[in-house]
């Protein structure tokens, strides 16, 4: 196998900037990207993520050292009016736009 070759982890972290992609003069910045997750097949992956994504976020019991919340404290952390714990790289870049993994949700519950 090729070692540079994207693995498939590289793959899905390009796929979810993707999603975060936007015109700044046609459409405004998106506050989020919801990750719908209605199997919670993802949920395995997530430590690894979130070495690769300080920004992705998960709904879930309130464990911060994790960047793991409910949807009061999720809100909270996007629109930057709380802080992370003080952990390595703590902060979600200014420039980043979170990303919020939803295990159990189906997107069509979010409509």
């Amino acid at each position: 196998m090729d070692p540079s070759s994207p693995t498939v982890i590289d793959a899905l972290v390009e796929s979810i900037e993707a999603a975060a992609t936007h015109n700044p003069n046609d459409a405004v910045k998106p506050a989020a990207i919801l990750w719908p997750d209605p199997d919670s097949q993802w949920q395995p992956l997530l430590p690894r993520l979130r070495d690769l994504m300080p920004h992705l976020l998960t709904l879930g019991d309130h464990a911060p050292e994790s960047r793991t919340g409910p949807a009061i404290w999720l809100r909270c952390v996007i629109d930057r009016t709380i802080a992370l714990p003080a952990l390595p790289g703590d902060a979600i870049p200014d420039d980043a736009i979170p990303v919020v993994y939803l295990p159990g949700v189906d997107r069509r519950e979010l409509a």
